[in-house]
């Protein structure tokens, strides 16, 4: 939170902490893959517009670049299912 704080954005809603899931090829763990800690939060509509261009300093995506990148595979289908983004 101090991080938010720190660069004045307002107070995040947080969804909780992921753990990603190992890349497949032909329905195989690739070793080496998956593990990773992904925070995964609400920003404050107030902040939305600058947060989409600072966001790209620190490596943020939305949850929608990971959606439409296909790249949500990596993330547990409980999680997908509750947070699909409304297409």
């Amino acid at each position: 939170m101090n991080f938010f704080k720190k660069n004045k954005f307002h107070r995040p809603k947080i969804i909780g902490v992921i753990t990603t899931l190992p890349t497949k090829l032909d329905g195989i763990d690739i070793p080496g893959t998956g593990g990773r800690k992904d925070l995964f939060f609400y920003i404050n509509v107030k902040d939305e517009r600058r947060f989409a261009n600072w966001r790209y300093a620190f490596g943020i995506m939305y949850w929608e670049d990971v959606f439409y990148n296909h790249e949500e595979e990596h993330y547990p289908k409980d999680f997908r299912e509750k947070y699909l983004p409304n297409l």
